[in-house]
This record gives C-alpha cells, structure tokens and sequence, in this order.
C-alpha cells in the first residue's frame, strides 16, 4: 500500500533522475503502422533505489553494462497501464518536470475514455514536440 511519504520521495528522484517522453511502436493493425506511446523511466546506478520503485509502483527494472570501469547502470521502466497514476501521485511534489507529468498526464487521457480508445493524434504530436522541447 503506497503512502503520501512513498509519493514525496519518488517525487523527488523522479524529479532528479527520470525522464517521460514519448517514443513510437510500430504496429501493422495500426492507423498509419505506427502508434505512440509514453513512456516512464528513471535511471540510476543504485539498484535498491530503483528495486524500491519497482516493488511500490510496478514496471520493470533493466541493467545497461557501462564501459570499463564504471558502474553498472540500472534503469526502472514504468509499464503505460500505470503512468498515469504515478505521474498524478508524485505530481504535487514536483519541482522541476511539473510540466512534463501534466503533459503527460494529458497525452496518456487520449489513449482510452470510458472503455473505448479516443485517438487525437495531432495533440498527442504536440504534446510529444513540447516534452522534447522541455529537456533542452
């Protein structure tokens, strides 16, 4: 069960360490062979940090081998069925990617309504430029 405490400290490493952006899937049943999607991540050389993250909001954990001498890094992915509640949990906390969760939040509320899928492909580019936008 999260607590408001989970939430702050996620806030903050998310707000230190992650990033949200937008990539695209290929897909052949798909309007155009390509669909977008968000995605969550955060990334770090501290595995128990990131094990945390994994144990209290889900998604997976990856490890990517560094160069000689340098640590191994890890990176945790957040699953899509579960950004949305994540982003909206450590929202309040936010200091630096406000924006980017709330644009988030947006793109992730055009991929299913009320059951069915709404799609607003032109918003959703929009929203994908502005959070490239915002990294530089």
């Amino acid at each position: 069960m999260m607590i408001e405490k989970d939430f702050v400290y996620a806030a903050g490493f998310f707000d230190g360490e992650g990033c949200v952006y937008v990539t695209t899937l290929k897909h052949k049943h798909y309007l155009g062979g390509v669909t977008l999607y968000l995605a969550l991540a955060v990334g770090n050389t501290n595995k128990a940090v990131l094990e945390w993250l994994q144990e209290t909001f889900g998604g997976k954990l990856y490890l990517h081998k560094r160069v000689e001498r340098r640590k191994p890094y890890w990176r945790w992915q957040l699953d899509r069925a579960h950004t949305t509640s994540f982003l909206k949990g450590v929202l309040p906390y936010l200091k630096i990617k406000q924006e980017q969760a709330l644009l988030a939040i947006e793109f992730q509320s055009y991929k299913f309504h009320k059951g069915r899928k709404t799609f607003k492909r032109e918003r959703q580019e929009e929203i994908r430029r502005e959070l490239q936008r915002l990294k530089r």
